[in-house]
Order: C-alpha cells, then sequence, then structure tokens
C-alpha cells in the first residue's frame, strides 16, 4: 500500500512537472471551436487547468457549462476586464487575469433617423470634444466603461437627447439617434394631363418658385400656407388654396385646370408646318397626322382636318390632319436597247417626260438604240418627272489605213484588220503605178471613218496601150523614128527581098499598124533589100541555095520573123 502511494506520487509529480497536452475528449473540442488557436501558445491543457488535475477560473466554467466552450464566450472567467472570446482571439488565456489583452476597448456605431434629417446635416459624436460622425460610422479604441453620446442640432429638426452607452471589451456598442421634424412638407397633384402638358404648375406664396404637378416642397413652417397655380393657354386657372401644414409631416392639395372651349382654325391648303403654328397658336395640339397621294393637292400641305374649321374644341384638344404626299409615283418603263423614237413613246405613255438625251459612241449597242437611262428602270418617279437618255452612235471613228501602192489581197487584209470593209473597185490605167496595184483609196489615208463602213479601192491596169503607128513603106530610119516618137522602141528588123518596096523601106511591121500596145513595147520590123535575084528567091530575096551550108542560112533568116511572132503573142497574153 505504501508502495502504491508512492508510486502515485512519483507519477503525479511526472505529470504535474510535464506540459499540459491535449487530451481527445477537451482539447480537441476546443481546437474544433476555435480553430486559430490550433498550435499556439494556448492550445494546452493550461488552457482549463492551473496546475493538475486543479481546474483554473475557465476550466470550472467550462466544466459548469456542460463542457460547451461556446456557450461561454461572452463571460469573464478570470476578471481581467476581457470577455473569455475576446481573450481567445487575442491569444491570452481566458482562466489568468494577468494574461490579457494589450488594452481594454471597444467600439460603438450609431444610427441617425429618419433619412431627412440625415440630409438636413444630422450628426453624432462621443462626448464633448469627439469629432461629429456620419450616421452608421463607427468609433474604435473607446476605453471600457460608459461614454456619452451627443448629437449635433439641425435646423428644422428637435435634437435627440444625450445617450450614455456602456463599451465593453472586444464589443462593438450600438445607439440609435431619432430626431423629430419641426417643420412639415406640401404635395401638389394637378390636373388634367392635358393642363400639365400646356405648362401648369404651383407654387406657396406669391413669391415661392413654381413646382410641376406631383412635386414636394418641404421646410415649410407649421401653419397655414397659400397654395397659387400658375396660368396657362386655353385652361382656367384654379382658385388659390388656404394648405395647414403640420410638423413632421406631408401635407396634399388638388390643382383642377378646366379647360376652355376654342375656335378650330382653318389649316386646309396650308403645309403641315404652318398648320402646326396655327393650331399651337389657337391653343390645340396636332393629332394623328395621315399622309395621301393627291394628283391636285401640292406634297406636303393640308387636304384635310378634324374637327373642321370653324367649329370649337377643349383647348389642348389634337387636331387630326390628312397632308398630301403629292401625285402618286410611276414605275419608270425599261427603255434600254430601244431606238430613240420607241424609248420616248415609252416614257411619254408611262406619263413621264424624256429629259435630257446625249450620245456617245458605243461598240456594242447599235447606233441610236438607248444605252442608259435616268432613273433606271423600275424605278418611282412622280408623273411627268423626266427620264434622261444616253444614245449610242454606234461603234467609235476608226482611222483608214495607206493601201496605196499595195496589191488587192495586202490591201483587203489591211482594212479589214482595221475594222472596216472592202468597198467598190475598180481599174484605171497609171504610168507611175504597175498594173494590180492600188492607185488610189476612198477614203484617203489616215482619214476618220465609223468603224465597219467601206473603203472603195482603184487598182492600176498600168500604162494606157496607145495606138501602134503604120510605118511601112518609110525608110528604116524614117520608121525609127516614128515608132520612138509615139512611144514605142524599134524591136527586131528583118531583111527581106521584095520586088515592091524600094530597098532599105519598110515592107511591113508586128504589131501591125493602129494596133494597140503598151507604149514601150517592141515594134520588129521587115525591112526591104530591093527585088529579089534570079533563081529560087524563097529566101531572103537570094537564090536558095539547098546545100547544107543553104540550108543552115535559111533557118538564120526565118529565126528573127520567128521570135516577133512569139514576143506579140506573149504581149497579147499580158493584155488579157
Amino acid at each position: 500500500m505504501k508502495l502504491f502511494a508512492a508510486t502515485s506520487v512519483i507519477v503525479f509529480c511526472v505529470l504535474a512537472a510535464l506540459p499540459a497536452t491535449a487530451t481527445p475528449s477537451h482539447l480537441s473540442s476546443f481546437e474544433s471551436t476555435y480553430p486559430a488557436a490550433v498550435g499556439t501558445r494556448i492550445d494546452s491543457c493550461t488552457l482549463c487547468h492551473t496546475s493538475a488535475p486543479a481546474r483554473n477560473s475557465y476550466g470550472t466554467a467550462y466544466a459548469n457549462a456542460g463542457h460547451n466552450f461556446a456557450s461561454i464566450e461572452a463571460a469573464d472567467s478570470d476578471g481581467d476586464g476581457f470577455t473569455n472570446l475576446a481573450e481567445i482571439t487575442a491569444l491570452t488565456f481566458p482562466g489568468n487575469a494577468a494574461d490579457h489583452p494589450a488594452a481594454a476597448t471597444g467600439s460603438l456605431t450609431v444610427t441617425l433617423v429618419p433619412a431627412a434629417a440625415v440630409t438636413a446635416g444630422a450628426q453624432w459624436r462621443v462626448g464633448l470634444s469627439g469629432a461629429y460622425q456620419a450616421s452608421g460610422a463607427t468609433v474604435t479604441g473607446l476605453a471600457v466603461g460608459s461614454v456619452t453620446v451627443q448629437f449635433k442640432a439641425v435646423t428644422g429638426w428637435v435634437t435627440p437627447g444625450d445617450q450614455t452607452i456602456a463599451i465593453t471589451t472586444g464589443h462593438t456598442a450600438t445607439a440609435t439617434g431619432t430626431y423629430t421634424a419641426t417643420t412639415g412638407s406640401l404635395t401638389v397633384t394637378l390636373v388634367p394631363a392635358a393642363a400639365v402638358t400646356a405648362g401648369a404648375q404651383w407654387r406657396v406664396g406669391s413669391s415661392g418658385a413654381y413646382q410641376p404637378s406631383g412635386a414636394t416642397v418641404a421646410g415649410l413652417a407649421a401653419g397655414s400656407v397659400t397654395v397659387q397655380f400658375k396660368a396657362v393657354v386655353g385652361w382656367a386657372t384654379p382658385a388659390s388654396q388656404t394648405v395647414t401644414i403640420t410638423t413632421g409631416q406631408t401635407g396634399t392639395a388638388t390643382g383642377t385646370y378646366t379647360a376652355e372651349q376654342v375656335t378650330v382654325p382653318n389649316v386646309v391648303g396650308q403645309t403641315q408646318a404652318a398648320a402646326a403654328t396655327a393650331l399651337t397658336a389657337a391653343g390645340l395640339t396636332v393629332g394623328t397626322v395621315t399622309q395621301v397621294y393627291n394628283a391636285s393637292i401640292s406634297s406636303g400641305q393640308i387636304i384635310s382636318q378634324t374637327p373642321a374649321a370653324g367649329g370649337t374644341a377643349t383647348a389642348g384638344s389634337a387636331v387630326a390632319l390628312t397632308v398630301s404626299k403629292g401625285p402618286q409615283p410611276v414605275t419608270v418603263p425599261n427603255v434600254v436597247g430601244q431606238t430613240q423614237a420607241a424609248a420616248s413613246s415609252a416614257i411619254t405613255g408611262a406619263g413621264l417626260v424624256v429629259g435630257a438625251v446625249t450620245q456617245r459612241h458605243d461598240a456594242t449597242v447599235p447606233n441610236g438604240e438607248v444605252i442608259t437611262q435616268t432613273p433606271v428602270a423600275g424605278a418611282q418617279a412622280a408623273p411627268g418627272s423626266a427620264v434622261g437618255l444616253l444614245i449610242s452612235q454606234g461603234p467609235g471613228p476608226v482611222a483608214v489605213p495607206d493601201v496605196t501602192g499595195q496589191t488587192q489581197a495586202a490591201a483587203a487584209a489591211s482594212i479589214v484588220s482595221a475594222g472596216l470593209l472592202v468597198g467598190n473597185i475598180t481599174q484605171e490605167y497609171s504610168s507611175t503605178v504597175p498594173a494590180g496595184q492600188v492607185a488610189s483609196q476612198t477614203p484617203s489615208a489616215n482619214a476618220q471613218a465609223a468603224a465597219g463602213s467601206a473603203v472603195a479601192l482603184v487598182l492600176s491596169q498600168g500604162p494606157q496601150p496607145v495606138a501602134v503607128p503604120d510605118v511601112t513603106g518609110l525608110t528604116q530610119d524614117a520608121a525609127t523614128a516614128a515608132i520612138v516618137a509615139a512611144g514605142f522602141t524599134v524591136g527586131l528588123v528583118n531583111n527581106a527581098a521584095n520586088d515592091t518596096v524600094a530597098s532599105g523601106s519598110v515592107i511591113s511591121q508586128i504589131p501591125a499598124a493602129a494596133t494597140l500596145a503598151v507604149p514601150g513595147s517592141l515594134i520588129n520590123l521587115t525591112v526591104s533589100t530591093g527585088p529579089q535575084s534570079t533563081g529560087c528567091t524563097c529566101l531572103g530575096g537570094k537564090q536558095a541555095s539547098f546545100t547544107p551550108d543553104g540550108i543552115l542560112k535559111m533557118l538564120g533568116d526565118l529565126f528573127l520573123p520567128g521570135l516577133s511572132l512569139v514576143t506579140l503573142m506573149v504581149m497579147a497574153r499580158r493584155k488579157s
């Protein structure tokens, strides 16, 4: 037994000497209630125990509260002026009066009512020297104990009495200051709405500012005030009213205007703007405006009105107007691609007129047809308005190429490539242009001509043939002179015996006399050698010899006549 007691004392002393540690049931409850304290200096068994197993004042309160930390937060277990929650928040021991937060202060928040007093300047302060605060402001760092709240005086309001408020450590105390108005307000409603629209207003007294319907004038001294109403054209002004103002309350009144009857002016035939001016001057307003087409009344003018002119209507009421939109527009016809005459007929047939007509060349639109129109087809236009036309002059002019001196085929190719056509082709003699070439053209080279127009050509036939002179019977010299004088050239000259033509004179010529030949062509002559000798004189007027030498001589005599004949045949073929 003694051994057990000794052992118990030793264990108790050891436990007392060791730092207090968390127990599963109590300390875990503390940590779950105050997570911010976990791991801090107060997170230990000494929170509740002064020495094991004796509890401190906080531990006792905890045990008495049924082991519930939250239920003792507002208590001051160690009597140091700080609540248990304030100490736990400051991480000081709530069961140790010597361990507490550095300062013992609290806060104060004061609310001021009503809002109108706040608007008028109501404020509060702590003590006689504190700074005035706005409604809802919080003053912190107040010493624990009692403070006096004072309220600022505001004109038109009774100042609340001073209030004594208890300040506790770590808490924010609250208070409310209620002001009482020393004045009242007044709200006046004006009817009917048309009078308000026309400018109806009200005011307090003869010098107050005019107010709109439904406005409230505050700060009125308790007692009676006179409400006056503004005069409005077309409306009978309500009589002045006396209204009683009660402190802190809003009085009400109603001003009823009565519409006057006015004569409706005649606005038919006027513009809409002029009609509106006339109606306003008469104390009326413009009502529904309807626009319709009218062939006889200009656009923008009044066709009719409701009510009719001369009748009476309530001032401020509306007059409906029907306004002309002018003649109903017509659809512009499509005249593109038509001739000018056809386009003009279509335009006038649609009730329009032909406007400005301009022309220009166009490679795709045929001459005389409409290229474009303004307005375009399908557009809406007022009857009698103009439609402008652009008329095609066909393709633009092109420069005529110079084809003189070219063959017919080459000239035709040049003309076609220039966008022209080969026109009439004639022929004429030319002493300067070779046969088969173009001697002249119409139009001339580099002239401007319409595309697709024709170019006429004159082809050269070469020099004009002239009659061959008759030189038979002339001496060779005289014949030569006559041939040259006629523009020809003496060709081959053959000699032949002739019994009738004197020696040295021309027996015959090729071509024959009067034959037409090209100047410069050859004239072949046969010149007489006189009478032929006896014997066979079939060749050259000499006796034929049928020896081999004689036969060769006869062939030589036949060569020149044969050559002349061939030359004449070639010239005849060229002429053809």
